[in-house]
Formats: C-alpha cells, structure tokens, sequence
C-alpha cells in the first residue's frame, strides 16, 4: 500500500511538473515516450494517464488505453485498474465488460482494493460474468479492508443476500473465486 501510495505521489508531479512547465512543446515529453516505448512501465502508465487527463498533452482515449494496455501486460496492477475502468466505460476502446472483468481481475489479484471492488460490482450486476451475489461479497468484502466506498457497497450488497449466502461467502477467500 505504501509502495502504491509513493508511485501515485510521483506519478502526479510528474504530470503536474510536465503540463505546468512544459505544457506549450510538444517535444518536452519525448523523454518519457523514448522510455515508455523501451518497455519502461512506470513511464507507460504515467504517458496513460497524461493522455487520459490532458496533462502535458491533449487528451486521447485511445493514446491512455495504448500506453495503459503496455503496462499491464507487463503487470502493472495500477494499468491493469485503470485499464479495466477503460473497457468498462469504452473509453477509447469498444466497451467491453470482459475485457474489464479480465484486467480487473489481474489487478484484483496483486491486491488492488479498487479492481477488487469494481470486480465485485461485476459480479453483482453480471456485466460480462455470471452474475453472483457471493462472489461480488468476497470481493467487496476484501477491497472494504481499505476501501470504503467497498465497504459501503458490501453493506448494500448484504442487505440483499440470504443468511446462508453471507456464510458461504465470508468462508471464501479471492484465492477461491479466482481458481
């Protein structure tokens, strides 16, 4: 978590110093894509999210989700979130809910409380996969250890699942969905 709290840090003033100091040249940035198309994660997930915001560069969908799609395949768990977020609301890309269950899952298992709970809204809705209330518990239940918007949607999920259902998906673990 504290690894993940210092890679955002950097990330937004690196974004912050490049759009202020270098917002008018086009040029200033190459640094970073000569980087990112070297394989350097970090600087891909970094270009996704200059591109997603309009920091230092125009903004473009389709350039965020290219940059973000080449770091997490490199697995990176932060690209492999937003990159689920990008397929689930088509931003760029064609919506598409499997491609979001995919790389939320990816993220969801390096412990990323935030693909954890869109994961278990998935499940819930069945937006791309079977919808199932314990499996969308599970995950919830997991992110909601740091997450509170997880908490808050586990609590509502709750409310409408069977006793015997809250059971069976408090003995579970991720692990157990995830096989």
């Amino acid at each position: 978590m504290i690894k993940r709290m210092i890679y955002c840090v950097f990330a937004l003033f690196c974004m912050i110093a490049i759009s202020s100091a270098y917002a008018d040249t086009s040029d200033t940035i190459q640094p970073l894509k000569d980087a990112a198309e070297q394989g350097n994660s970090a600087a891909q997930c970094l270009l996704g999210f200059m591109y997603k915001y309009g920091e230092g560069v125009a903004m473009d969908y389709k350039q965020a989700a290219h940059w973000f799609k080449k770091a997490a395949e490199q697995g990176d768990a932060d690209a492999q979130r937003v990159l689920g977020i990008i397929y689930y609301k088509g931003e760029g890309v064609t919506r598409d809910y499997k491609q979001a269950a995919h790389w939320f899952k990816k993220a969801a298992e390096q412990g990323n409380d935030d693909a954890q709970r869109g994961l278990g809204i998935m499940y819930y809705n069945g937006d791309g996969i079977a919808k199932n209330k314990v499996y969308a518990y599970v995950f919830l239940n997991q992110a909601a250890i740091t997450n509170e918007k997880a908490k808050v949607n586990r609590d509502l999920i709750e409310k409408t699942m069977t006793p015997q259902e809250i059971a069976r998906a408090q003995s579970m673990t991720i692990q157990d969905v995830l096989k």
